[in-house]
Parts: structure tokens; C-alpha cells; sequence
């Protein structure tokens, strides 16, 4: 219900539309084009006039009717709730103020003043007084006694809460442009071991006084350890300094860009084999693949049937299964048509929906390293893996290092770029996490998805 001010704008808004209408009516006619209103004019102009005089009455009721209403308003008890012998206060009413910042900005701040005090955490927060008066909480965190350049100690009080909230506003500015993140997973946490049943009992038919045979079911552990992705972007003296709104959302993007696209591209990849102690291998390593049969809408069918049926083999259920493809393998597919010219997916589009009953995760980097031309067809029974992902970012900021201007560093020390000599700031962030299948049945593909209505 529309509150009596509201009413009041939107009548003082019409109002200013039909006076501006008004004008541009006699300005066309008598200004410039040196005449009289016409037959057609006049009328116009006269129901112009009326409408106006409509909306002058209606504002000066609404008026009345608000100033009538404020005579009856009764005052605010200020102890209230206070219980008796209380303190009294002051008796303006509460006034609660919303920041409407985008979300990862604060974050981003925070990284920024951290970019400018090079490290210096004292210096930043100099900085952070001055520049970011409307985010109390990256004042608050770069005020505490933290160890320079880092925010991943374990040990903080509680005034770092704020840097908490912070970075989890960080990751769910992240979540929804990952794979992982559009998934529902089972979380588990870090540096466990899970039982895992791999065979079970079976029981049989047993005559009149005959022994019931004796089973016992096989288990073994899924050790789920920790592993971090990293991710270093390199930004300019000048853009710190001089940053504004718009540069901030330049340094959050490409901070969240750049570690949703290589947790994508290894959570997908079947190449990926994993690292002991580093890295997990990809969902579909290891997945015999179901290669694509044909273009025809009968291949697909086909071909997806033929993994489905593999999941039912398995014993893994559907109930919680999820596509992901690509964008152009959702444009393709969502425009395959029948025999009767109808669309085989309707409800298929190229920012999801649904396949074959099931809901649809796109990404543009559902491709494998290499052939990046080729795409798949991913079928993931989320219930059957397993996520550890402790929720946070850490931060490092440097201009005095040294580093491999590559997007797949060597590790040796071999084209170095001095960032103090080139005037540059990088910025680290990194992630915990780790994933799992529970079971190996529980991702299918199907290879060269490219093929389908080409």
C-alpha cells in the first residue's frame, strides 16, 4: 500500500509532465511556427489545462490530508522496553541508514588501501580514514594489529569480524560465477576421512532348519585433505591512487574473474589429473567418456541415454543430478528442432534451465585444455560429491617483488618483472578448497558436445 508521500510524488511528477506537454504544445505552434492553436490544438491544450488543474487538487488534498494526520500522531516513548528505572534518552526517533554498495566492493577497498600503503598495514589505514569514510569496516579491520600484508591469521579478535563479513561478501560476489558455486554439494571440512561402503551383504532363501549364510559388507576411507588456488593481478601505482567507483569494480572483477575461471577450468577439465598435496583432480578424470554419436537429434538421444543408463547401473540416483555445458553448446542444443518443427528443449535456454528433465549449470569453460574447441556434456550427481571450502579469501598486497609475468609460471626464475621499478602493485588472492567424488560413478560426460546441431 502506497504511502501518503508516494502519492504525493507521483502527482507532482504527473503534474510536471502534463505542464511540460503543455509547453511543447504552444512553444511547436505559436513559437515557432508563428500560428494559432488549431481545432485539434485547442482541445488538446484545454484538456491539458483541466488535467492539471486535476492534479493541482488532488496534490493540495493530499496535503491537507497529511498535515491532518500528523495532528494525530502520538509520541514515541523513548524508554520503552527499557524496564522501570531506566535511563532516559533522547527522544528523536531511530534512524537506521543502509549502505547500498555492490557487494565485493568493501572487500575491494580494503585491497586497495592495502595496495596503497604497499603492505604497510598502518599506513593504510591512514589512508582508509581519508578515502573510505563510507565503509567503517575496512577503517575497523586495517586498524588492528594485523601482521603486514596478510589477513589470513587464525588467531584475530573480535574486531576482525568485520573482515570476515567482508570476504564472505567477497565469495558470494564469486559463488554464482563458478561451477562450484551454482552446485549443491555435500561440505565436509578440511584434513578428514570419509567411510565409504564398496560392496554390501546379500541375503538368500533359506530351507527348514538350514543355516542363514553369513556376509559382511566392504568399506574403505576418502582421505579430504586441503588444497588452495591462487590467483595474482597487477595493477598500476596510478589506478590505486586514482581510483574511483568505476576502478573499483575493475580491480573486484578481475580479482573474481580470475579465480572463478581456473577453479572452473579444474573442476571440469578431463585432463586434469590433480597433484598429490597440491590439487584435486578434476570431476570427470578418469570418466570414460560417452562420445558424441552424430548431429541428429536421435544421436543425442542416444548418446544420452547411454550415460543416464550408466548412472542407473551404478545405483546413482537423479533426484539431485545437473547438467553443466557450455554457453554455445545451450545456444545449439536450445535451438534443436523435431520433425514437426517444434522445439526438442523449450525449456532450455543460454542461461540454463532445463535438459532432459534436469536443471541446466552453463559456463564458457566447460572445454578441455587441450582442444579448446571441444566441449562436453556433464552429468553430476551432486549429492555424491564432496566439497571442503573454509567460506574466505586471503590478501596479500607487494610492490617490491618480483614476478613471472605468465599466466602458467614456470616456477624458475626466468623473465622476471621488478614491480617496484615499473611502478606496479600485485595482489594475491588465494582461496582453500578441495572436492572429491564420493563415489566414481558419480560424474558421466559426453565428449564432443560441439558435434550436436552443427
Amino acid at each position: 500500500m502506497a504511502t501518503i508521500a508516494e502519492r504525493l510524488a507521483e502527482f507532482q511528477a504527473k503534474r510536471q509532465q502534463l505542464l511540460e506537454k503543455k509547453e511543447a504544445l504552444v512553444q511547436k505552434a505559436v513559437v515557432e511556427e508563428g500560428r494559432s492553436l488549431d481545432e485539434k490544438e485547442n482541445e488538446e491544450n484545454a484538456q491539458l489545462e483541466a488535467d492539471i488543474k486535476a492534479c493541482d487538487e488532488t496534490i493540495a488534498t493530499l496535503k491537507a490530508h497529511e498535515a491532518l494526520q500528523a495532528t494525530k500522531g502520538k509520541p514515541v516513548d523513548s524508554n520503552a522496553g527499557r524496564g522501570e528505572g531506566a535511563p532516559c534518552a533522547d527522544s528523536s526517533p531511530l534512524i537506521t541508514v543502509h549502505r547500498n554498495l555492490p557487494k565485493g566492493i568493501a572487500f575491494t577497498r580494503y585491497a586497495t588501501a592495502l595496495a596503497l600503503g604497499k603492505g604497510n598495514i598502518m599506513l593504510a589505514h591512514t589512508l582508509a580514514e581519508n578515502r573510505y569514510k563510507d565503509t567503517p569496516e575496512v577503517i575497523q579491520v586495517l586498524k588492528a594489529a594485523v601482521a603486514a600484508g596478510t589477513t589470513s591469521n587464525s588467531t584475530w579478535a573480535a574486531p576482525l569480524v568485520q573482515y570476515q563479513d567482508m570476504a564472505r561478501e567477497f565469495i558470494e560476489y564469486l559463488r554464482p560465477m563458478t561451477i562450484l558455486g551454482r552446485l549443491q554439494l555435500r561440505n565436509v571440512p578440511f584434513n578428514i576421512r570419509v567411510p565409504r561402503q564398496t560392496s554390501g551383504v546379500t541375503g538368500g532363501f533359506v530351507g527348514e532348519g538350514s543355516p542363514a549364510p553369513v556376509n559382511k559388507p566392504q568399506f574403505d576411507n576418502i582421505t579430504h585433505p586441503w588444497a588452495k588456488v591462487a590467483c595474482i593481478t597487477v595493477i598500476t601505482d596510478e589506478l590505486a591512487r586514482l581510483s574511483n567507483p568505476s576502478a573499483e569494480a575493475l580491480i573486484r572483477d578481475d580479482l573474481a574473474n580470475g579465480i572463478a575461471q581456473y577453479l572452473d577450468k579444474r573442476l571440469i577439465d578431463p585432463a586434469y589429473p590433480g597433484v598429490a598435496n597440491t590439487s584435486p583432480a578434476s570431476l570427470t578424470n578418469g570418466v570414460t567418456p560417452q562420445q558424441s554419436s552424430g548431429a541428429t537429434l536421435a544421436a543425442l538421444d542416444k548418446d544420452v541415454r547411454a550415460i543416464m543408463t550408466t548412472f542407473a547401473d551404478a545405483e546413482q540416483g537423479l533426484a539431485r543430478g545437473v547438467w553443466v555445458m557450455s554457453a554455445s553448446s545451450a545456444i545449439r542444443l536450445s535451438m534443436m528442432r523435431t520433425n514437426q518443427d517444434n522445439k526438442a528443449f523449450p525449456g532450455l535456454t543460454v542461461n540454463g534451465g532445463e535438459f532432459y528433465g534436469l536443471p541446466v549449470i552453463v559456463s564458457n569453460n566447460v572445454t578441455g585444455s587441450g582442444s579448446p574447441g571441444d566441449q562436453f556434456l556433464i552429468l553430476i550427481n551432486q549429492s555424491e560429491i564432496m566439497l571442503s571450502d573454509d567460506g574466505g579469501i586471503e590478501l596479500d598486497v607487494s610492490q617490491e617483488a618480483s614476478l613471472e609475468m605468465n599466466d602458467a609460471p614456470s616456477g624458475g626464475a626466468t623473465s622476471l618483472q621488478s614491480l617496484w621499478q615499473q611502478g606496479l602493485i600485485g595482489l594475491r588472492a588465494m582461496r582453500y578448497i578441495y572436492w572429491t567424488k564420493r563415489r566414481s560413478t558419480a560424474v558421466q560426460f559426453i565428449d564432443k558436445a560441439q558435434s550436436y546441431a552443427s
